[in-house]
């Protein structure tokens, strides 16, 4: 579960949230100086349930310069705060990510690489399912240099989660990365791609059907939902 730094929930209520919802992985946004004692607050909420908590960051410029991601990843490696960290950078963001993007991808591969080495903990970052098919040679390096991925498999349908990430689940598996697939609960332009204005029910039946056809998968190791906020408007 992605937890945005844009207006900061309370901790004890989201913790509750959390754990009633069976979030196993929270990744808590922390700014560029670093985490505060709100941070702090959300955290030990959060490890209170049970839960594990990751400290989220990033910026597509890290991508030009590699090491603002290290200088961040070690500006919130705290002894005893985070168990590991997610990185959300998407260059393909970027206005000339056409023109680009092999660059690109490369400095995002530093960056993951840099920023693990500098640290004791794991790296997880964020990837869209299609790069695999668009950029594969980026796609791995990333994937590479990542202990593990989340992808982005913003569809509304287990059919369509599955369809949209087949290609990228494929080359995890070659490069061995474990993976997890996610789903969009914040409003988007676009239909059938995420589950806003819907419920929960339908949310979580979609999710299951999906992890019953990845059951036999080794590399599968669930779902996360982008964001807390849109998972609380779900009726």
């Amino acid at each position: 579960m992605w937890i945005p730094s844009k207006n900061p929930p309370a901790e004890v209520p989201l913790a509750s949230f959390a754990a009633s919802n069976r979030v196993q992985e929270a990744w808590v946004s922390v700014g560029w100086p670093g985490p505060d004692a709100a941070t702090r607050r959300v955290v030990s909420a959060l490890r209170g349930k049970g839960i594990t908590v990751h400290a989220l960051g990033g910026d597509p410029g890290w991508v030009e310069d590699p090491t603002l991601a290290v200088a961040w990843a070690k500006r919130v490696a705290e002894p005893g705060l985070f168990s590991g960290i997610h990185l959300d950078i998407e260059p393909w963001t970027l206005p000339d990510w056409k023109q680009r993007a092999d660059r690109l991808l490369v400095g995002l591969a530093q960056a993951v690489r840099r920023g693990a080495r500098a640290t004791p903990h794991r790296f997880n970052v964020d990837l869209a399912p299609w790069l695999a098919e668009t950029h594969p040679g980026g796609f791995d390096a990333v994937a590479g240099a990542a202990q593990a991925i989340t992808l982005m498999s913003y569809r509304s349908s287990s059919a369509g989660i599955l369809a949209y990430s087949a290609v990228a689940r494929s080359r995890l598996a070659r490069v061995r990365r474990p993976y997890r697939l996610a789903v969009e609960t914040l409003p988007t332009m676009d239909s059938g791609v995420g589950f806003a204005g819907g419920t929960r029910s339908v949310m979580n039946r979609e999710i299951s059907r999906a992890e019953f056809s990845l059951a036999a998968d080794s590399w599968f190791k669930g779902f996360a939902v982008h964001d807390l906020s849109g998972w609380r408007a779900l009726r």
